[in-house]
């Protein structure tokens, strides 16, 4: 079992409160994101301590891949985030695995928003409030009104969202949230705000890709229906990719094993011991394919491992 440093993101929508509350050290700001766990190219984790320390999270993985439960190659399949939206987030969609493959040689990406905070008012956006053509979708984009579209899906703390791939959707401002997703980075821009990037001009929008990838139906996502403890663990979802659960320590508690595949634990309140390693809030802990872990401490953690 090791600690893991994240690799950050500075985008322009971030601001600083993953510096102030969450402990993080990046090399400038905004920080909107901290990949906590993560083994994908353009943003690698690394083990922070013991005897690997400083070794990149994937390169670990190649030469100790039954630490995750994969077979040699196998790619790593989850990637978890920190998201500080200061600002909003563009209008976005991700594609299902079998259009990522034949078009950009990838999985796809269906995500889960745990939200950490919200300033009162804040919302998300999910789905359409009706389902629309491809035409009046592609008017809609192209005339950059996208938004009278979209339903809002206003938020409070702990409470669980699963974006699957297809979803029209953004993170609207004042929200910290921790993101479990497939290791998956691609993401097609449908609306930004008229906002420009570092370089002084628009930032791409992708209208093919989205129109092509997005679900024009009209179903809703309602939060995920979980049962919050006062101590001990708890069901937040559970997909073919990915499973996560609550845990609320208070004494000591123990997590078993599972024998097929890693967890990951993220420590979002108080201070932990896992197996005598200090989490505090915001720092992300590996535990090995068939390693249970002993908790200590008073706080409540993310517990994320691969899906069924």
């Amino acid at each position: 079992m090791f600690k893991l440093k994240p690799a950050y993101k500075n985008y322009i929508w971030g601001g600083t409160r993953l510096v102030g509350e969450y402990g993080k050290k990046p090399d400038a700001l905004p920080l909107a994101e901290s990949w906590e766990l993560s083994a994908h190219e353009h943003g690698q984790s690394a083990i922070s301590g013991g005897a690997y320390d400083g070794m990149e999270f994937g390169a670990y993985l190649r030469e100790h891949p039954e630490a995750a439960g994969l077979k040699p190659g196998e790619p790593f399949p989850v990637l978890v985030k920190l998201i500080d939206a200061a600002q909003p987030l563009s209008v976005q969609v991700h594609p299902n695995d079998a259009y990522a493959m034949e078009h950009e040689n990838s999985k796809g990406k269906t995500e889960l928003w745990y939200i950490l905070d919200a300033e009162p008012g804040a919302f998300l956006y999910l789905g359409l409030e009706r389902a629309v053509a491809r035409e009046e979708f592609l008017r809609h984009m192209e005339s950059g009104s996208v938004e009278k579209l979209l339903r809002r899906a206003y938020v409070k703390p702990g409470e669980a969202y699963m974006v699957e791939a297809g979803t029209l959707h953004g993170i609207g401002k004042g929200i910290v949230l921790a993101e479990v997703q497939q290791s998956s980075d691609i993401t097609y821009r449908v609306y930004d705000f008229g906002r420009r990037g570092a370089d002084g001009n628009p930032r791409p929008l992708h209208l093919a890709q989205a129109l092509d990838a997005a679900d024009l139906s009209a179903k809703a996502v309602a939060p995920q229906k979980t049962s919050p403890r006062k101590r001990g663990v708890w069901p937040i979802a559970e997909n073919r990719y990915f499973s996560v659960s609550g845990v609320r320590v208070k004494g000591s508690l123990d997590i078993p094993a599972k024998a097929a595949s890693f967890q990951a634990l993220l420590c979002t309140q108080g201070v932990i011991f896992a197996n005598g390693l200090e989490l505090s809030k915001g720092e992300t802990a590996f535990l090995s394919a068939g390693e249970g872990c002993g908790l200590r401490g008073e706080g409540m953690l993310l517990l994320i491992a691969a899906g069924a």
